[in-house]
This record gives structure tokens, sequence and C-alpha cells, in this order.
């Protein structure tokens, strides 16, 4: 299996990868800063903003990953079962807004941006070129910054 260091990264950006529980994804509590249950927005591509690490005080490192990266890459992992099974996970992309990186009412922190489209030229650069990598990593256990090449 690949290593997530092998990940052929688009050449312009830099991807924070995160990844989501299924139960989040799907709970329709949950939902994006517009008030949209998050898996409907981020089926039809209008998600707004999310919060990573919900629930825990977002950490100064936290915001440092944040700053440095161009899009959130966000990972939906649906658990599985069956060891050694292939799940096919969502994926979106969010470009980021600098400008609105904050934190929640529980401290947790929050980014809001625009999505990229599914099936857009953004998308396909984005998230299909990698989506191996993306659906397939097990060692994505935290945010983690991919860089540009340069």
């Amino acid at each position: 299996m690949a290593q997530l260091e092998d990940l052929k990264v688009h050449e312009k950006y830099n991807l924070l990868l995160c990844l989501f529980k299924s139960d989040y994804y799907n709970d329709p509590k949950n939902t994006d800063l517009e008030g949209k249950p998050f898996k409907q927005a981020c089926e039809e591509c209008t998600l707004t903003g999310f919060r990573p690490r919900m629930g825990e005080v977002a950490q100064y490192e936290h915001f440092e990953l944040m700053r440095k990266a161009d899009y959130v890459i966000g990972i939906v992992n649906e658990d599985s079962t069956t060891r050694g099974a292939e799940v096919q996970r969502s994926v979106f992309a969010l470009k980021i807004d600098h400008d609105t990186i904050g934190t929640d009412k529980e401290g947790a922190l929050k980014v809001e941006g625009v999505c990229a489209q599914k099936g857009s030229q953004e998308y396909e650069e984005l998230v299909n070129k990698n989506t191996w990598h993306f659906t397939h990593s097990t060692r994505l256990g935290k945010p983690k910054l991919i860089k540009r090449k340069s």
C-alpha cells in the first residue's frame, strides 16, 4: 500500500488533509456554518466552512497548519467491520478564506471558505487525481499538511 507521503500533490497548493468520522458526517444535527446538515452541504457542494477536531479546544499548532494551507481536503472515514475491506469514502475540497480562521463558542478551530464543485477542473486537480491516496491511506490520524512542490 502506498504511503501518505507518496501523495502526488497538485503543484500550486498546500493541502491540509482532515479525517472525519462517518457518524459526524451522517448526523443531521451536525451542520456547516450556514446551518445545513453537513452531509447534505457536502453532497451539494455548498459547504461554507467546517470545524476540524470539533469538541477540542484549538491549539496553536492547529492555527499554524490552517494558515499554511490553501485548501482543506476533508476525507470521511467510513468505518468497516471487515478488516481489509475497501470502503468508499467521501471527499471534499474547501478553499480557505484565511480572514475567517477562528474559534467557535466551544473554542474549537473553525474556518470558512468555498467548496470546489464536484466535476469542476479545480475538484479534478485537487481531489480526483489523488482519490486513491485519499481513500486508501490508513496513516491519517490527525490533520496533515501536504506542501506544494517547489
